[in-house]
């Protein structure tokens, strides 16, 4: 039901790109990571999610992962690769679809992180004295909904021991059979209690947590999580299918 792997590439993707209708209808999300080649000690990670479903859907986040490659290999600016972005997404955007985005380029010496947020769930942070909370930061249009958008681009600086966890709004919204959420404050509660374990294992208790809540209840989306350590430099990320 769950998938696991760890990013051991240049390039890692949600997606395996099949050209399967039946793959294709499940891949509306997107979680990708890679070096800057004009900067090699910064290195670019971004999560995202397409509103609504089936091949349409899909196709537009695999459009959208292949300009994101394509950029993020000469740019070192988030807030311009989601302005280009967004243009891209808005001249072709027939089905009024849009794609909540969050981008980050983290310059691997010094703990810096530039940031852009396209409307994206907010993720969470967790500090070494062991303090979890949302990452409170400011949140602007889904890319896709208005051309030539400027976005805004913030900084926020890792000190060893800290971590973020990015994720979809499919974990915080999968259902049991009561249809009742997840919820944000389960996320924060499972964080705090397993935010020391290795990014492998701390993925995995959330993943056993989130299906301890739900059972044998289906999931009514599918989930994507990335999470960082500042101390290893190391990505996981997890999709529920």
């Amino acid at each position: 039901m769950d998938m696991l792997e760890i990013m051991k590439k240049e390039e890692a993707y949600c997606s395996d790109h099949r050209d399967m209708p039946g793959e294709l209808q499940k891949k509306a999300k997107m979680l990708c990571w890679r070096y800057n080649q004009t900067s090699p000690e910064a290195l670019f990670f971004a999560i995202g999610d397409v509103s609504g479903k089936g091949i349409p859907a899909s196709l537009l986040m695999a459009s959208t992962i292949s300009l994101l490659r394509t950029l993020s290999s000469g740019s070192n600016s988030p807030s311009q690769i989601a302005y280009s972005l967004n243009n891209s997404i808005a001249e072709r955007n027939e089905a009024d679809m849009f794609v909540t985005f969050f981008i980050g380029m983290l310059d691997l010496r010094t703990g810096v992180m530039k940031y852009c947020n396209a409307g994206h769930t907010p993720p969470v942070l967790t500090s070494p004295d062991r303090t979890v909370a949302f990452f409170e930061m400011q949140s602007d249009l889904p890319l896709g909904i208005l051309k030539n958008h400027d976005y805004q681009e913030y900084t926020y600086r890792f000190v060893s021991g800290s971590g973020i966890l990015l994720y979809t709004d499919g974990v915080t919204d999968a259902e049991n059979e009561k249809n009742e959420f997840y919820t944000r404050e389960r996320l924060l509660e499972i964080v705090t209690q397993n935010q020391e374990l290795h990014p492998r294992e701390f993925i995995r208790s959330i993943i056993n947590d989130i299906q301890s809540h739900i059972k044998s209840h289906e999931l009514s989306d599918d989930l994507s999580m990335l999470t960082k350590n500042h101390k290893i430099y190391r990505f996981f990320f997890v999709i529920f299918k």
